[in-house]
């Protein structure tokens, strides 16, 4: 009777996880909790003063956001599956903040949301492209797979344990930020061109693919081992989005598309009441400011700032691919002059998302390009057909593109490492069950 009452409240719980009701429920509560911290964060010197916040009210604009708000959400419910899971986190982490910022923000350019919905409704209209890739028959054996990914994961490892040797170092996991530091920048100096590279590759793309590969086919000695050797890049640079990936992709692992994102809106709302409730009882308020200020609103305002830096100024990628085709004007590299300029002693790298990162280079052209990226990118993912229990890489990997420059992106972190796994490994594995 009791495993029965407890089957019946998880299926109620499960139902209840893929309810549209329910995730429109949060999705409003999300947006409704930013903007009250927005508002709440102000009067901070810190978020006021070193990170160039400021609040003003404009009825027009809040009608626009709520307008804005409600029209981008609509053409996220007409979506299914994985292009809704995709935009509905490109939703949470990109336009959402985005939207915040220009409601309160004085003098924000409107023309960042306006792309911000064009992004949404291209990918939307794109999903009414269809590509039959049935008779493309190449592709690596189900069973094989792993095995494979394990090889090429081992090579890509060894270049790591020649330089810095096969040892955790543990001051990557000092509580104290100037051990963190101290970390980063010793890894940071022992890095080649050919392991900044493969690191990006393997932290965010090949050892989480093996490790939810090897869950899923029950082994576990080799998910034990992909644990440990994901410890061990992570103490080699101490970087945050490391530590995490793996468990991102272990909670990811159990859900339908749409239970996802319940998990991820739930967990999310959660984390900023928790922050709320511990500034209340501490009278600190620095945990609710790393985690809201830092992961939602730092992203959006540093987009304005590269609007702002780089309007009539674009560098036609001439700090990247280009640099032997036009000069770069600057003597500092866009994330750090960006830092200097509208960040003093507050952030030293303002690294931006694939939005900036097109207006920087090619102006309201470049953003459009990149949108189109983007949105070919991940239709592509859509197409091959990747199951679900991989989704946690994609979160990933929508993190990245919100954070960092797209071409970079693409060939640093290993968008098209993940690319070129998905079609050759993963490709119609929707089937994968646990």
């Amino acid at each position: 009777m009791t495993t029965q009452l407890k089957n019946n409240i998880l299926e109620r719980l499960n139902e209840l996880a893929d309810s549209r009701n329910i995730q429109l429920f949060l999705f409003i509560s999300f947006f409704v909790l930013l903007q009250f911290e927005y508002v709440n964060f102000i009067d901070i010197p810190l978020f006021r003063e070193k990170n160039g916040f400021a609040f003003e009210f404009s009825l027009p604009r809040f009608i626009f956001v709520q307008l804005f708000f409600g029209f981008t959400l609509y053409i996220i419910y007409r979506m299914k599956n994985f292009d809704y899971f995709v935009n509905s986190l490109f939703f949470i982490f990109l336009s959402v903040p985005t939207i915040i910022l220009y409601e309160f923000m004085p003098n924000t350019p409107i023309f960042i949301s306006l792309f911000i919905i064009l992004f949404h409704l291209l990918y939307y209209l794109s999903t009414y492209i269809k590509v039959n890739l049935s008779k493309i028959k190449f592709q690596v054996n189900n069973t094989h797979s792993l095995w494979y990914l394990l090889v090429i994961g081992f090579v890509f490892l060894l270049p790591f344990i020649l330089d810095f040797g096969f040892i955790i170092r543990f001051d990557a996991f000092s509580l104290s930020p100037e051990g963190m530091y101290k970390v980063r920048e010793i890894g940071t100096d022992k890095l080649t061109t050919l392991t900044a590279y493969l690191y990006g590759w393997l932290v965010r793309i090949i050892i989480p693919v093996i490790f939810i590969m090897a869950l899923s086919k029950r082994k576990w000695f080799i998910v034990f081992a992909t644990i440990i050797v994901q410890l061990y890049l992570y103490s080699l640079l101490a970087q945050k989005l490391v530590f995490i990936t793996l468990f991102l992709t272990l909670i990811m692992y159990i859900h339908s598309h749409f239970r996802q994102i319940t998990w991820v809106l739930f967990s999310l709302i959660g984390i900023v009441l928790v922050s709320i409730f511990i500034s209340l009882i501490t009278n600190n308020i620095m945990t609710e400011s790393i985690i809201v200020r830092r992961t939602f609103f730092i992203p959006a305002i540093i987009t304005k700032n590269y609007f702002e830096f780089f309007e009539g100024q674009a560098i036609y990628y001439s700090n990247s691919f280009l640099r032997n085709v036009f000069d770069y004007p600057f003597d500092l590299a866009p994330n750090l002059l960006i830092g200097q300029e509208f960040f003093p002693g507050s952030i030293k790298s303002a690294n931006s998302g694939f939005i900036s990162d097109g207006f920087m280079n090619l102006g309201y052209f470049g953003v459009f390009l990149n949108i189109i990226g983007v949105t070919v990118v991940f239709r592509l993912f859509s197409l091959f057909n990747v199951s679900k229990i991989y989704n946690g890489v994609f979160i990933i990997i929508i993190y990245t593109l919100v954070n960092g420059y797209f071409l970079t992106s693409m060939l640093t972190h290993g968008i098209i490492i993940m690319l070129i796994i998905s079609f050759f490994m993963l490709r119609n594995s929707q089937q994968q069950t646990i």
